[in-house]
C-alpha cells in the first residue's frame, strides 16, 4: 500500500466535517445524499438562511443565519448588478465556527461529492516545500483548480482562488473564511476607473471578482499589498499570486478531487458531443492554474529544471488561450 493510501485511513469519517453552505436549492438534497454515500459517518452542518425550505433533507446540524442581502454594483453611481459575496461569507463563517472534528470541507449547497480523491489530495500537497514569507496557512488547503484564475494568463485576474471546495484543516479553513464582509461602497463596485472591462466576459462584478474579493479578504490579515482592481498588475502582483497560491493552497481539477457543479459541469468534464462545452471546457483549462500547472510553476519558484512534457503542456495551454482570446476578446 502506498503512503498516501496509507495516510488516507488516519483520516476516519468521524475526524471530518461537511459544511454546506447556501441556500437551499433543488441540487441541495442531491448534494447531502452524496456526502452521505461517501462519507456516512462524517457530521453535515447545512448552514443557509432564515425561511429556507428543508423539508427532507438530511443533515446532522442546521444552522439559518438572517440574510444579510447582496451588495450593489454601481457604474457612475447607477446600480447595475447585485453581487452576493457577503452571503458566501457569513453563510460559510457561520457554519465553520460550529466545526468541532479536525478537518472539514467547505462546499456549496450545489455541489456534488463524487469520490474520496480529496483525501490522498490533502497529503500530496504537503510533500511540497514552502516558501515561509509567503505561507498564512499551517497546511496547504486543497481548492479547485476551475476559476482559481493563473495570472499569467490572457485573462490576468490576480490573487483569484476559487471559492467552490475547500478540503484542509479546520483551523486552516477557517483562517481563510474569518474576515470582515464588504462594505456596500463604490470602491468596491464602480467599474469607471478599471481598465481591461472587456475581460469581464460580460459579468459587472465592480473593482474585483467575488473569489478575488474573498481572497483578499484573507490576505489582509497577513500580507501588504497593493491592489486596486481585478487586473492590477503593479507591484509584481502576478508572480506575488502565484508565490501566495503556491505556499497556501494545492490547485486540483474537480473531477480528480472528487466533486462536481452541475450548475458548471461544462467547465468541470469535457462533453465531446458540444462545441459550446468544449470551448467552455478549454477557456477555463487554459486560464487557470490546474494541479499540472501548480507543479510547473513550483518547479520554477525553485529553479528546477521542467521536461519537455511540462514546457510542451504550458506552450498547449498558452496557445489554446490565445485562440480563445482571438474568437472571444478580439
Amino acid at each position: 500500500m502506498n503512503s498516501n493510501k496509507m495516510r488516507d485511513k488516519l483520516i476516519s469519517d468521524e475526524d471530518i466535517t461537511f459544511v454546506v453552505q447556501g441556500p437551499v436549492r433543488p441540487e441541495t438534497d442531491h448534494c447531502l445524499n452524496s456526502i452521505r454515500k461517501y462519507f456516512p459517518k462524517s457530521k453535515i452542518i447545512l448552514s443557509t438562511w432564515e425561511n429556507e425550505l428543508i423539508d427532507n433533507l438530511i443533515f446532522d446540524e442546521l444552522i439559518m443565519s438572517k440574510d444579510p442581502g447582496s451588495m450593489d454594483i454601481t457604474i457612475h453611481n447607477e446600480i447595475v448588478a447585485k453581487e452576493n459575496t457577503n452571503r458566501q461569507i457569513i453563510s460559510t463563517l457561520s457554519g465553520l465556527n460550529k466545526v468541532k472534528s479536525e478537518y472539514c470541507v467547505k462546499l456549496r449547497s450545489d455541489n456534488i461529492i463524487t469520490s474520496k480523491n480529496f483525501l490522498s489530495l490533502f497529503f500530496e500537497a504537503q510533500n511540497y516545500s514552502r516558501d515561509a514569507k509567503y505561507s498564512f496557512l499551517e497546511n496547504r488547503v486543497l481548492v479547485s483548480s476551475v476559476n482559481t484564475v493563473d495570472p499569467r494568463s490572457f485573462i490576468g485576474f490576480v490573487y483569484q482562488v476559487s471559492d467552490w471546495f475547500f478540503f484542509g484543516k479546520t483551523r486552516d479553513v477557517l483562517n481563510f473564511w474569518q474576515q470582515d464582509i464588504i462594505e456596500n461602497s463604490e470602491y468596491y463596485t464602480n467599474q469607471s476607473l478599471v481598465n481591461y472591462d472587456k475581460y469581464r466576459n460580460g459579468f459587472n462584478f465592480g473593482r474585483f471578482s467575488a473569489e478575488q474579493n474573498i481572497t483578499l479578504g484573507f490576505l489582509k490579515k497577513h500580507y501588504d499589498f497593493d491592489c486596486e482592481h481585478y487586473r492590477d498588475h503593479k507591484k509584481n502582483n502576478i508572480d506575488n499570486t502565484i508565490k501566495i497560491i503556491l505556499a497556501n493552497f494545492y490547485c486540483v481539477e474537480p473531477k480528480e478531487i472528487g466533486f462536481d457543479f452541475e450548475k458548471y459541469s461544462r467547465f468541470v468534464k469535457f462533453n465531446i458531443r458540444s462545441f459550446n462545452d468544449i470551448k467552455s471546457y478549454m477557456g477555463f483549462w487554459s486560464t487557470t492554474i490546474t494541479k499540472k500547472l501548480w507543479i510547473i510553476y513550483y518547479k520554477e519558484l525553485r529553479n528546477e529544471r521542467k521536461s519537455f512534457l511540462e514546457f510542451l503542456y504550458v506552450m498547449s495551454k498558452r496557445f489554446v488561450a490565445h485562440l480563445l482570446k482571438i474568437k472571444s476578446y478580439s
